[in-house]
């Protein structure tokens, strides 16, 4: 693969940022949804965790592809 981004490291860091960027609306946006569709106010306010379990579902993924496991034991980490 070398130094290019696959579409699975595109879509890793696409979610993070999504997050990070939402983080910052977050709150008037959850309040503004929460009351137009009550019914969904538990995910419409925990769209963070749902975004960060499919950042763990792809982070695992390409650490199996790229067989790099081994940078879980780098002293950034430790």
């Amino acid at each position: 693969m070398g130094n290019k981004l696959s579409i699975l490291d595109k879509a890793y860091v696409g979610i993070l940022l999504v997050i990070f960027g939402g983080i910052v609306l977050h709150a008037p946006l959850s309040v503004g949804f929460s009351t137009l569709w009550p019914d969904y106010s538990l995910f419409i306010k925990s769209w963070k965790e749902v975004l960060l379990g499919a950042a763990l579902l792809l982070s695992v993924i390409v650490l199996t592809i790229r067989k790099s496991w081994g940078i879980l034991r780098s002293n950034l980490i430790n």
